[in-house]
């Protein structure tokens, strides 16, 4: 993993997203996780943050406004 992401949570449907950048220019993983058991279970690359915002929006009903920058130790 890089080491920055954002991250977001939506807890009433127990949803987790992490953007992260997929390095060389190949764009944004959105990875979407169960905050209860911490397991992935959908992926999505897109070509830039603003798609990665728009798919959360649309799918998960998460604004790009909850999404925090959050440093790996």
């Amino acid at each position: 993993m890089s080491e920055y992401m954002l991250i977001a949570e939506n807890k009433e449907k127990d949803i987790r997203l992490l953007v992260e950048d997929a390095g060389h220019e190949l764009g944004y993983y959105l990875y979407v996780m169960r905050i209860s058991t911490g397991e992935i279970y959908e992926d999505h690359l897109q070509d830039n943050l603003e798609m990665i915002f728009q798919q959360a929006e649309e799918d998960y009903h998460i604004e790009s406004s909850q999404f925090k920058q959050v440093h790996e130790k």
